[in-house]
């Protein structure tokens, strides 16, 4: 008798196919679904990578607007000082050249010589400014009563008359 060892091994070999079918589909659910986890703990990563870009770029954002505003507002003040700046050097300029050629010069020439021997006494020698007015002297003091000083002294930011000029 022979034995057809092909038809004997059939039920191995069916149940050895069945098994390793078995096994792989799952080895191939195990893969789907630890795919799934990676793919889903990828998305939660780069979730977090984008809120933490965004947040970053939002912090970013502030600091850099913080800094553009201080600078705006800098250049604005500047701007702002230049411009008084230029505006009390042209009242100065105007205020002394009145004093200077306007048409009481000569009186306020002679009330600053008054004004010097006021505060020096009679003895005080008087000298013409070249910026017009005068410029007293006794041995060991001296009196500047010349345009320049008094423009400077009248619309110092002291007295206010300038300061008023850059109120609302």
């Amino acid at each position: 008798m022979t034995v057809d060892i092909s038809a004997a091994l059939r039920p191995l070999r069916e149940a050895l196919l069945e098994q390793a079918g078995a096994d792989a589909r799952s080895r191939i659910a195990d893969a789907e679904a630890d795919a799934v986890r990676t793919l889903d703990a990828a998305k939660r990563e780069a979730d977090g990578i984008r809120t933490a870009a965004r947040r970053d770029g939002e912090a970013d954002a502030r600091a850099l607007q913080t800094a553009d505003l201080a600078r705006a507002r800098r250049q604005a003040r500047a701007s702002v000082l230049a411009a008084q700046r230029s505006g009390y050097e042209a009242l100065r300029a105007c205020v002394a050249d009145t004093l200077r050629t306007g048409a009481a010069a000569e009186e306020l020439r002679n009330a600053l010589v008054a004004r010097v021997r006021a505060v020096l006494g009679p003895e005080a020698r008087t000298v013409d400014h070249p910026s017009g007015g005068v410029v007293g002297e006794v041995p060991g003091r001296r009196v500047d009563c010349s345009v320049d000083a008094l423009v400077d002294r009248v619309l110092s930011a002291e007295s206010g008359v300038a300061a008023g000029l850059w109120s609302p």
